[in-house]
């Protein structure tokens, strides 16, 4: 919670701080999210991953066969 994250090369901007005290990381499966979000063009629905991981905005899939798959990101 503390987003100490300072020598190591892709968490330690204070961006990224910022959005790691917001998400809690409560697995590394939330920590690769973050990377992979983390960048020019997906960086826009970083707070609308954060949000869906609280349940405080509903997940939508395009086909009921695919929540099993994605449901963990």
């Amino acid at each position: 919670q503390a987003a100490d994250t300072t020598g190591i090369f892709q968490l330690e901007s204070s961006g990224m701080r910022r959005y790691l005290k917001e998400l809690c990381p409560s697995e590394i499966e939330d920590i690769i999210a973050m990377i992979a979000l983390y960048r020019p063009g997906p960086m826009e629905f970083i707070p609308q991953y954060i949000n869906r991981k609280f349940k405080r905005e509903r997940i939508n899939y395009l086909h009921p066969k695919l929540e099993p798959l994605l449901n963990k990101t």
